[in-house]
């Protein structure tokens, strides 16, 4: 049996800091594409469509989710140092070669593919390392590490390329990203420690994973919260700019705006949510996503559309802290499943990742960007209401925490 979580001292908290490292690289960089979005329809590949444009977003997050399996297999047998390096060295190198693409395929591969596989190594590694330092302590200190995929999505990498590429050229911007996820994973690798006793697992896919109906549920509700939940971030410049009068700077810094937001929706939770389970918030925080989503079809004006951005970035940083927590309460705290059933969960859902920015991009029609806010904001109430089955399933109708 693993020695038990101690919930303080400098060993806990600096898994904290690697976690918040590693969400930077791996969630953050998905989060943060809508700038790269905004900048290759408007420059290099402006002759590309917004739904081809958007598949290389999705490639890379479709990987981060795919790749879930084997990096979580890998994590429970005891790898977890060795999936930190590998998985930076993949994020370093691809954002390098993304700094010198010049085509659409090099993007995809560089951009995508690369630095897609990169940080689906690091996102089990991230969310597994601080429940097995903390109990009483978990909901704070993992909403802590969480907000790294907001500070980067919304502060670090979006403004470090805003600010840098008129000055400096759009392979330079990258190029000093690059150094940044380097000197980020140089910490992360250095300082985390994997606390439970390696689990030969049996094989990739569990066969329990199917009887166990509520995280089947769940897994259903993930697949449309990855459908839907992106499509906002990705689209909200484009639309900016050509619905509602905002110019090309703010276009750029309302994706910032949004992720930034994200921060406060990561924190929000953290001092109650041991109090009342993590899936008890993600069910209304999904639900939220959805209604403002619905209510951005009406924002035509630069002031609606920064409220927007900073309330639904607050939802999507909710949501998205509340998903690793939400598996370890299905497994009723057993860490020793939890890199399995994490990876599985997000390689059944990833293809909901994978297609939604396309979809939503050919829903798109000559700028009208109406049929891409509703079909993103139905299917956000689809998740919530197969999240909210999944904790029925669990413990019924119950006001219990879960």
């Amino acid at each position: 049996m693993p020695p038990p979580p101690v919930d303080s001292g400098w060993l806990c908290w600096l898994q904290v800091v690697a976690s918040f490292a590693m969400w930077v690289n791996s969630w953050g960089i998905v989060a943060s594409f809508g700038v790269f979005q905004t900048y290759y329809e408007i420059t290099n590949l402006s002759n590309k469509s917004s739904s081809q444009i958007s598949w290389i977003g999705s490639i890379q997050g479709f990987l981060l989710c795919f790749v879930g399996p084997l990096s979580g297999g890998l994590f429970d047998a005891g790898w977890c140092k060795a999936l930190v390096i590998a998985g930076h060295f993949l994020v370093v190198f691809g954002l390098m070669m993304t700094s010198i693409c010049e085509e659409y395929w090099q993007a995809v591969l560089a951009q995508g593919i690369v630095v897609g596989l990169g940080i689906g190594m690091l996102y089990i590694p991230s969310t597994g390392i601080v429940p097995q330092y903390f109990v009483k302590k978990r909901g704070p200190a993992t909403c802590l590490a969480a907000t790294g995929s907001a500070v980067a999505g919304g502060i670090i990498y979006p403004i470090i390329f805003r600010e840098l590429q008129p000055k400096i050229g759009f392979g330079w911007a990258v190029r000093v990203q690059a150094f940044v996820a380097l000197f980020l994973g140089v910490v992360a690798s250095a300082v985390i420690k994997n606390k439970s006793p390696p689990v030969k697992p049996k094989q990739l896919i569990d066969p329990e994973f199917r009887r166990h109906t509520p995280m089947v549920l769940f897994t259903a509700g993930a697949f449309f919260l990855l459908l839907g939940l992106f499509v906002p971030g990705n689209y909200i410049g484009v639309y900016g700019l050509s619905s509602a009068g905002l110019s090309e700077d703010m276009a750029f810094y309302v994706v910032a705006i949004m992720q930034a937001g994200s921060v406060v929706g990561r924190l929000l939770p953290a001092l109650w949510v041991d109090k009342v389970g993590a899936v008890n918030v993600l069910v209304p925080a999904m639900l939220a996503s959805g209604i403002l989503t619905l209510c951005w079809i009406a924002i035509k004006n630069e002031p609606g559309l920064i409220v927007f951005a900073i309330l639904f970035g607050a939802g999507f940083g909710l949501v998205f802290a509340m998903m690793p927590l939400s598996v370890v309460m299905l497994l009723k705290g057993d860490m020793k499943k939890f890199g399995t059933y994490l990876g599985m969960v997000m390689f059944f859902s990833s293809p909901g990742l994978l297609i939604g920015n396309p979809v939503s991009g050919a829903i798109e029609d000559d700028s009208d960007y109406t049929g891409l806010q509703a079909f993103s904001g139905c299917i956000m109430f689809l998740a919530a209401s197969l999240f909210l089955a999944a904790r029925v399933s669990a413990v019924g109708w119950k006001i219990v925490k879960i």
